[in-house]
């Protein structure tokens, strides 16, 4: 009983299919092959890709990081989270909850950030020079 169900259903499914013309007229589905057996499957699709002209498999995928949402550009990955330079924003490897990541003072534009020392380091080097003095002289002493 349960299997001449399931062919009634796979029937009914089938004739949908057929209404919705996915099926063609040579269509081998329901006709009984030379061994007596009932197929269930055709080849109607591969029938209307060939005749589309799509004989081949289109090859590899093409993987696309993700897009920001504000800028619409692909956001970069560090290994642990992915990155957006232009907004300045950092997500989690799941990309759900951006943050920013110049919150920290740097205000400045990326095309002039200054990467040398430019601080005066005289203070310190004097002090230091002092603090060496200091010890020598107990060292001595």
């Amino acid at each position: 009983m349960a299997l001449e169900d399931y062919a009634e259903r796979c029937r009914q499914a089938h004739a949908a299919e057929v209404e919705r013309g996915e099926h063609d007229a040579k269509c081998e589905y329901g006709k009984t092959d030379r061994h007596g057996s009932v197929l269930w499957l055709c080849h109607c699709s591969m029938r209307r890709r060939h005749a589309a002209g799509h004989t081949e498999p289109p090859g590899e995928l093409e993987w696309q990081n993700p897009i920001c949402p504000r800028c619409s550009e692909e956001v970069e990955l560090d290994g642990d989270s992915w990155t957006c330079p232009r907004c300045r924003c950092v997500w989690d490897s799941g990309g759900r909850e951006a943050e920013f990541y110049d919150e920290y003072g740097d205000i400045t534009p990326a095309d002039e950030v200054v990467t040398e020392n430019t601080c005066d380091t005289s203070t310190f080097d004097a002090a230091l020079t002092k603090a060496r003095t200091a010890l020598e002289v107990t060292d001595r002493g």
